[in-house]
């Protein structure tokens, strides 16, 4: 038994075999263990709530229940077999923060909470399609050398090598879990121009993501100029299809109106894409977080955005 419902998941305790369970309905995504497909389903075991892989499940008469050796009492057995049970959410974290280390910042530092957990993201010179990620403690402090009349301050963190982004997060995070779900990296941003797709999966889900662009190029050029400009992820979720245009969740498209992917993998551990975009423009840098939000009705959700802008 583990939770969450992945096989990453914790073991929350083992189930003897021909051990009596009471199952919940609901379904939590596919997958394949020694060539057996099933699903993930909610279960009780004694005291443990987790949830097993129903290939390994048979379901039982009531009568094959009462005569289990697995203790349980009437009432419980009444509800299995007289009342489906409701359906439980799996709550993953939606809310996060993401920063950029910087000098001469002059946005609202007092946003900035040092006191919550938050990992570095780092290239890994000798895996350049990789990212090492690594918890380390930010320092927010006036800088020493200013540029214009605001207060401006230097974001930094203890250590010297200076990281592609800082992601800040309530909970501990499972450092390895994301490292082995981090999929793209800066080295590689993606830009969706129209008509341009690309698909992601973590860790081979089969709740993968498609990401496609559409638009009309109304001008050719260096920057090509495009009308009607769309980005739209669609998956699988829960057994429902789900399609969403994320392009008005981004404030700045940035150069040629193309926001750039810097970063994709999965945060919060539902085995959907979180995905990190980064645009822009003569004046400014805006970073926009999109994390999963499978218990809602879209599929992503802006956890939150980062601006640099010359101080004025």
């Amino acid at each position: 038994m583990r939770s969450p419902p992945k096989i990453s998941g914790k073991v929350v305790t083992t189930v003897p075999f021909d051990s009596l369970v009471m199952a919940c309905k609901e379904k939590y995504g596919e997958l394949k263990v020694d060539d057996q497909m099933g699903h993930w389903t909610f279960v009780v075991y004694k005291e443990f709530e987790g949830f097993m892989f129903d290939g390994y499940l048979e379901a039982v008469t009531a009568k094959e229940a009462v005569l289990s050796p697995t203790p349980i009492s009437s009432d419980s057995l009444k509800a299995v077999i007289e009342k489906e049970e409701p359906i439980r959410l799996i709550q993953y974290p939606t809310q996060f923060k993401v920063l950029t280390e910087a000098y001469n910042y002059c946005g609202d530092a007092n946003k900035i909470n040092p006191g919550i957990n938050w990992y570095a993201f780092y290239m890994q010179e000798e895996l350049q399609s990789a990212m090492n990620i690594e918890k380390v403690k930010i320092q927010v402090i006036l800088s020493e050398q200013k540029l214009s009349e605001s207060l401006e301050f230097d974001i930094q963190t203890n250590n010297p090598t200076k990281s592609v982004f800082l992601l800040g997060s309530e909970n501990s995070l499972d450092i390895n879990a994301v490292k082995a779900a981090s999929l793209r990296g800066p080295d590689n941003p993606i830009s969706f121009f129209p008509g341009q797709k690309e698909r992601f999966a973590v860790n081979g889900s089969l709740k993968n993501v498609e990401m496609s662009a559409l638009g009309n190029v109304i001008a050719l050029g260096d920057c090509p100029e495009i009308e009607g400009y769309q980005l739209i992820g669609s998956s699988q979720i829960g057994g429902e299809s789900r399609s969403q245009n994320i392009a008005p969740m981004l404030d700045l498209v940035g150069s040629c109106g193309l926001p750039k992917a810097i970063w994709v993998g999965d945060i919060n551990g539902d085995e959907i894409v979180d995905i990190l975009w980064a645009a822009r423009s003569m004046e400014l840098s805006v970073f926009t977080l999109l994390i999963s939000d499978i218990n809602g009705s879209s599929i992503w959700k802006v956890s939150d955005t980062w601006t640099l802008s010359p101080c004025k």
